[in-house]
């Protein structure tokens, strides 16, 4: 029988779940936002509930930004214009790196 509690899993199930719920942040707002509430207390009860947590910060952090960077794409400069998300990206980008120091705090007590 295959070991289901191994470290890996549970980040890649947290950063899974976390782009979902990037994409349900931009698409809900504060539904979304109560979505990744309630999958960060999922998270908690993981067998390592530092991974899983982490890899959620870095899905729902990389999710945002590249829905936001292709809708920037998309928008022509002629045509639309987009506001300014520098604030956005660098919050998000901070979810990412927190989801990182998260990912290796994890590792280290797996």
């Amino acid at each position: 029988m295959r070991d289901r509690t191994r470290p890996g899993r549970s980040w890649l199930l947290g950063l899974l779940v976390g782009a979902v719920a990037g994409v349900a942040i931009v698409e809900g707002g504060v539904l979304g936002l109560l979505v990744v509430l309630l999958l960060a207390i999922w998270g908690g009860g993981r067998p390592h509930p530092a991974l899983a947590i982490g890899g959620l910060l870095v899905g729902v952090g990389a999710g945002i930004v590249a829905l936001t960077l292709r809708a920037q794409a998309a928008c022509d400069p002629a045509s639309c214009v987009a506001p300014d998300l520098a604030l956005w990206f660098a919050f998000f980008s901070g979810l990412i790196v927190l989801g990182l120091a998260l990912t290796v705090i994890g590792l280290r007590r797996a």
